[in-house]
């Protein structure tokens, strides 16, 4: 295996921008590299202020009241995924560029300017990754949805029913402080794991994506319980008070764990196919981290 100083540069990878840009720094194409991504990144907050502006805070979204997922919305999210198409096939190339690299490097026979450029191939696909910020938030711009209703109907689309595992993507940590990104949940007392690649942080990272998903639903379904309209109150209500009761017992439990509603599920089925075909393993990372230290 590598040396622990290998393993955490490797690791660092897209996060640790900073110490690309002590290495690079002394070149004119690196100043413009590090110049470029900036401008880029700085976009791309734009981008997320725009949607915050116009359609609220992520917490502040609130789930149908019947429970069944109103047939615009979901082909509205599924448009959005679809018309991603060409950014993500651009940052799945990106990211799968950087996993191939992670073999050659684990026995621990690289030498440091080898795992050196393997950071720096994730230094170059930091401009990607804010690119495909940007293309995603002004894709749910123009089609009508803020990212509150767009990171629920992910969860509720690819964890609690097609059963993709949060701890899906590369194996290696894409993004430093990977917690939640953008907006923030109350958080108790986590420690983030030094494991940074490998069989360690892939489950890591599924317990982390798992608790966010945990704390953004519990969120969002007691405001759905709130919001009842007085003829769903009956059937809804208690069903969902005893989803949100296992939701606070288990700090990592996907919402709908034991099986989406029946009427849920129903109106997703005549999407599986189109939205099984949008879903990707790599970028499951980043879907609900939109930016780290925001």
């Amino acid at each position: 295996m590598a040396s622990n100083s290998s393993k955490w540069l490797l690791g660092c990878g897209i996060g640790c921008a900073a110490l690309i840009v002590i290495v690079i720094a002394l070149g004119g194409v690196g100043y413009l590299l590090v110049r470029d991504t900036v401008q880029n990144f700085r976009n791309t907050i734009d981008s997320f202020e725009r949607l915050e502006k116009e359609y609220g805070r992520v917490q502040d979204y609130i789930p149908s009241s019947t429970g069944i997922v109103d047939e615009r919305r979901l082909e509205t999210f599924t448009i959005v995924r679809e018309e991603l198409a060409t950014a993500r096939k651009e940052m799945e190339t990106a990211v799968q560029a950087l996993t191939d690299r992670v073999d050659e490097i684990e026995d621990g026979s690289a030498g440091f300017w080898r795992i050196l450029g393997v950071v720096g191939k994730g230094m170059g696909a930091l401009p990607q990754m804010a690119e495909y910020f940007k293309t995603r938030n002004e894709i749910l711009i123009d089609r009508g949805m803020g990212l509150g209703e767009y990171f629920y109907l992910y969860t509720v689309v690819y964890y609690s029913w097609l059963q993709k595992s949060p701890g899906d993507g590369p194996p290696f940590r894409l993004m430093s402080g990977d917690d939640g990104g953008y907006y923030r949940f109350d958080r108790e007392d986590e420690e983030e794991s030094d494991s940074r690649y490998g069989d360690d942080y892939i489950d890591q990272r599924r317990k982390e994506v798992s608790r966010l998903v945990n704390r953004m639903a519990t969120v969002m379904i007691q405001k759905q319980a709130d919001y009842l309209s007085d003829s769903a109150r009956p059937v809804w209500q208690p069903r969902l008070e005893r989803e949100l009761e296992k939701l606070k017992n288990d700090p990592e439990r996907i919402p709908w764990q034991d099986g989406l509603p029946t009427l849920t599920r129903r109106s997703l089925e005549p999407y599986r196919e189109r939205l099984e075909a949008v879903y990707s393993f790599l970028l499951n990372p980043l879907e609900l981290r939109p930016l780290d230290g925001r």
